[in-house]
């Protein structure tokens, strides 16, 4: 049986700007020390080599503690409070595929070292992507360096618009070249993947070196299926496995007016050309999705797909949360219509993936802050020329009186 989380002793993560992190869930947490700054739950940078990182007192710590049922604070943000609330998390989902090797924990040193290098690896290839996705911003998308009205970013600005840690650091290639015989996983998310030279330089590097025996997993807005010279099935067809999980929420203008950039009519194309390696389509329930989550859904399961959902935290104005009254009325009794019909088509992870975003919802009124949604979405709208009211005219009459 697992101690803690398994992610420690297979699984290493650097993000967009070079620090290493638990995982990927655990990448936006701070802790407030007693002087009032904020310090992350970093184990080291791209500065340093991925096999000292992995060695360093930091992780070694980490895995002692798991050992000794002691949680890290990001994990009990990010992991148990989730479990507490009775639904899945990371650390569940991840414990349960990989069960398998719960035999690694018993060969930990007392000071939390291991001698085996990961096998699954997260290494996030830059910011570059082709969306300006509104819950997004510069430090995760290029894009959003096009946008007339820097202002309206959600998130600290960024004074330069690629960011790219790994992808010519040649300490990283070479752990890489020690550890490449012993890779089985690789999650690419950016940014967008598919337009991220790092990505691909991965790929090649496998194919170089004689590893194809690897799951590649990704988290993409499923918006090319070719890029500059590579064609992602030709290459897909050398590996052992291809996962994908779509992002994408909302039906149709909709989701193209939350993700600038998306196309309505290239993502139902590329489902159907890759829906052999579609896992399920990853959904953001916020204010701009809900709404028409009903319908989206029922084109998901139309087309054979399933789906999740994660309810979206941040930026709080975006949360469903922030709904006045009379909205969350209108959308609950819409969801009660569909339940009435889709109950025999929809699974049960579907269902109760649903009803915990309603859940979301209605457990706490966040209304005051409508009036930074508005302001935002206003700044937004005369950048692009659209305009929130005409997307989302069930919402019109409360949004107008803001």
């Amino acid at each position: 049986m697992i101690k803690g989380c398994i992610l420690p002793w297979i699984h290493m993560f650097g993000n967009l700007h070079g620090d290493y992190k638990l995982c990927c869930h655990t990448d936006n947490f701070k802790e407030t020390q007693p002087d009032g700054s904020f310090i992350g739950a970093n184990y080291g940078n791209a500065q340093q080599n991925p096999l000292t990182v992995w060695h360093n007192s930091g992780y070694n710590k980490v895995r002692k503690d798991f050992l000794n049922g002691v949680v890290p604070p990001q994990c009990e943000h990010v992991c148990y409070q989730i479990e507490r609330n009775g639904q899945s998390s990371h650390r569940t989902r991840v414990n349960t595929k990989y069960e398998h090797l719960a035999w690694i924990q018993d060969k930990t040193a007392s000071n939390g070292a291991v001698t085996h290098p990961p096998i699954y690896l997260d290494f996030r290839f830059g910011n570059t992507c082709n969306f300006r996705c509104r819950m997004c911003g510069p430090e995760i998308s290029t894009s959003w360096f096009k946008e007339k009205h820097l202002a309206a970013f959600t998130s600290k600005e960024q004074k330069r618009p690629g960011v790219d840690p790994w992808t010519h650091n040649e300490d990283f290639w070479k752990d890489m070249k020690k550890i490449v015989k012993y890779i089985q996983v690789i999650y690419f998310a950016g940014g967008e993947p598919f337009v991220q030279d790092g990505h691909y330089k991965m790929l090649k590097f496998l194919l170089d070196n004689g590893n194809t025996n690897v799951e590649l997993q990704y988290n993409s807005n499923l918006s090319y299926r070719k890029y500059k010279d590579y064609d992602l099935l030709d290459i897909w067809s050398k590996f052992k496995t291809v996962n994908l999980w779509p992002s994408a929420e909302g039906y149709k203008e909709q989701c193209e007016y939350s993700r600038k950039g998306f196309k309505w009519d290239t993502f139902e194309e590329n489902i159907k050309l890759f829906r052999e390696k579609i896992v399920c389509v990853s959904v953001t329930s916020s204010i701009y999705s809900i709404g028409s989550g009903p319908e989206f859904f029922k084109w998901l399961k139309k087309n054979g797909i399933t789906f999740h959902i994660t309810n979206l935290i941040s930026p709080e104005f975006m949360s469903t949360k922030v709904l006045p009254k009379e909205a969350k009325k209108w959308v609950t009794a819409k969801y009660k219509t569909f339940f009435t019909n889709a109950r025999h088509y929809m699974g049960q992870n579907e269902l109760s993936t649903i009803f915990d975003s309603l859940r979301h919802m209605n457990g706490r009124d966040d209304s005051h802050l409508l009036p930074q949604l508005k302001s935002f979405n206003e700044k937004l709208d005369q950048s692009r020329n659209e305009k929130f009211t005409e997307v989302f005219p069930e919402y019109a009459e409360w949004y107008q009186k803001i």
